[in-house]
């Protein structure tokens, strides 16, 4: 098992799309209120709750949400340090964005699959070794409660 968190920013924008204003403001609210619950029983349950409004107002937008439900709320499983950073994808859209960089400044395309190794490990390296050398603050004071995630989930795997 592993928790895999959908981006809360991408579904708001989504939203955006399926619904008119007014449902849209109410959608909005309804998902801060969701960022703020302590646990994710309680997150998942607020979450059903919004699914089960959508379906009178956007059945197909309701559904596509429901299908993923938990992992929309999987950030509320972490420590509230966090959880900000959890529930987006800005992370890995960054290092996407960078890849994308890479290519474009190789003249639109990798000659081999070995110069595109060898690029993408000098800017992981870069990465390493200076902007990533030192935790942020946030998840440094809650390595403890990471760290016991990481093996409750793991552990588990490997007696299963």
């Amino acid at each position: 098992m592993s928790l895999h968190q959908l981006c809360i920013v991408h579904l708001i924008r989504n939203a955006k799309v399926h619904l008119n204003r007014d449902a849209y403001r109410r959608f909005r609210e309804e998902i801060r209120r969701i960022e703020e619950c302590r646990d994710f029983d309680e997150a998942y349950t607020r979450l059903l709750s919004l699914i089960e409004w959508l379906k009178g107002i956007a059945p197909h937008f309701a559904k596509e949400i429901e299908s993923k439900a938990e992992e929309y709320v999987n950030f509320t499983r972490f420590p509230e340090d966090v959880r900000s950073r959890v529930k987006s994808t800005n992370a890995s859209e960054n290092l996407h964005k960078e890849l994308e960089k890479i290519r474009l400044n190789s003249g639109g395309y990798f000659q081999s699959m070995e110069i595109l190794n060898a690029k993408w490990w000098i800017y992981l390296k870069g990465l390493i070794t200076k902007r990533w050398m030192n935790p942020e603050s946030r998840f440094k004071g809650c390595l403890r409660e990471l760290h016991r995630m990481f093996l409750e989930i793991y552990e588990t795997e490997e007696v299963s």
